[in-house]
């Protein structure tokens, strides 16, 4: 028989405890549970207190500044009674992720749709770019076919063929490259482009070359010219070469004397007394002083121009350095068919076969760039300005202009070679201009005579335009 543990009644077999005393004992694995379950309870209650507490402390600092801390563990305590579950902070953060995966995904949307448009874009721009060019390929070419139907054309019509279509083809895969390569050009830039219209040349540059083409046409010897509107960016020429210059090489001594102003190696207001071994003969009264007479640098420089004074100019050549220091300057001015080779009135060097030469693009380059206040600067081109404005020979390109125009001229002669040159900025009412010709090996009267006329018809384009 089986006894009680406690009572020590008799139990049956397999048992330790009696009825009753069984039920009088506690189950100890109940109160076990009970246990856990009130901790978990109470750990819940805890960190969803403290979670909802930091959340309320956060909004009330962002919401109020001045709230005060009591007022924030009283919210806490109040808190604490609820039941908050302990994902809410995860729920916050994948709340946010999903916005801004939701904006990476829209933005990345617009991109592709920017990009298609873009694309399509340009792809319609190289088809009509193709269709143009094409097209004005085509008239082109037909058009020289056209032209060449007398002996003398066909000759110069058919040698031009190949390189029309030659050029044709290089530009047309040059705009088919610049269209693909169009992602460096914005659509602003386009838009400009198509709105800035194309300058068209006045009937100065247009209609002036051909009259004195056919001025110049049956006269003895050699004629070039220079002409800019200064409304337009560039002035034109034709048969420019290198010639004598005669006194026109004295505008590159100016322009050299102006820039060692500029750089202070000299002085306008500094004197020099005259020597009787710089006098030499030829224009200018200079030679004609007496020996030890002063003359200021822009005195000198004032006689080279107006009087075209070979002494003055002989004097500034050394003055500035010699022939050599003068030569390398206009070489390095990029005035490439000009050359400073001998002084004024030199006739030993100019039977040894030195001479000066210049031609209408260098002397019509320099005149534009001081016509525009850009060839040395503004305070050194407006004083060159004023000594050209007092030049006494107005007897070729400027005989019969009015006298309301403001005139800066500079002329060159040189009879024993048939050379008549001259050069005009003129400013007026109805615009501003460059003219220059230069001829040699012709007739003195043909050649002022010509040039007068060719001068009086320039005033009359300008005026129209």
């Amino acid at each position: 028989m089986m006894r009680c543990k406690k009572c020590h009644n008799e139990v049956e077999k397999g048992k330790f405890v009696c009825e009753s005393c069984r039920k009088k004992t506690p189950s100890r694995k109940k109160d076990r549970s009970k246990k856990r379950v009130a901790r978990r309870t109470e750990g819940s209650e805890n960190n969803g207190s403290e979670m909802l507490a930091k959340v309320d402390v956060k909004v009330s600092k962002s919401e109020n500044k001045n709230v005060k801390l009591e007022d924030n563990q009283k919210q806490i305590k109040v808190v604490k009674d609820l039941k908050i579950p302990k994902t809410i902070d995860k729920l916050v953060i994948e709340q946010k992720q999903n916005q801004k995966i939701g904006k990476i995904k829209q933005d990345e949307s617009i991109k592709k749709e920017n990009k298609r448009s873009r694309a399509l874009f340009k792809g319609m721009l190289l088809f009509l770019s193709g269709v143009v060019i094409g097209v004005g390929g085509t008239i082109s070419v037909s058009n020289k076919y056209t032209k060449s139907k007398t002996a003398v054309a066909e000759t110069t019509e058919s040698s031009d063929i190949p390189e029309q279509t030659e050029s044709f083809f290089k530009t047309s895969m040059e705009q088919s490259s610049t269209f693909k390569k169009d992602t460096q050009v914005t659509e602003k830039e386009e838009v400009k482009k198509k709105k800035t219209p194309e300058k068209k040349n006045s009937n100065f540059t247009k209609e002036l070359p051909d009259k004195i083409v056919e001025k110049v046409k049956g006269l003895k010897g050699y004629y070039s010219y220079y002409l800019h509107d200064l409304s337009e960016p560039s002035g034109v020429s034709g048969s420019s070469k290198k010639m004598l210059s005669a006194s026109t090489i004295k505008l590159f001594i100016l322009e050299k004397a102006f820039a060692q102003v500029k750089a202070d190696k000299l002085e306008l207001d500094e004197p020099y007394e005259l020597l009787e071994e710089d006098k030499v003969p030829g224009t200018g009264d200079i030679q004609n002083a007496k020996e030890g007479t002063t003359y200021t640098t822009e005195d000198l420089l004032n006689l080279m121009i107006v009087d075209s004074d070979n002494t003055a100019t002989n004097i500034i050549i050394d003055r500035l350095g010699g022939i050599e220091e003068l030569s390398d300057y206009i070489l390095d001015r990029g005035y490439g068919e000009t050359t400073l080779a001998r002084k004024m009135g030199d006739t030993a060097a100019i039977s040894e076969g030195k001479d000066n030469y210049t031609s209408v693009d260098d002397v019509g380059r320099l005149m534009s760039k001081l016509a525009k206040k850009e060839l040395i600067g503004k305070a050194e081109d407006e004083k060159m300005l004023e000594i050209l404005s007092n030049g006494k020979n107005h007897d070729k390109l400027a005989k019969h202009l009015p006298d309301n125009l403001t005139i800066y001229c500079k002329s060159g002669e040189y009879s024993d070679f048939g050379v008549q040159n001259d050069t005009i900025l003129v400013e007026g009412p109805e615009g501003d201009y460059i003219l220059t010709i230069m001829s040699e090996g012709g007739d003195e009267s043909e050649q002022v005579s010509v040039m007068q006329t060719i001068g009086q018809e320039a005033y009359q384009l300008i005026s129209k335009k």
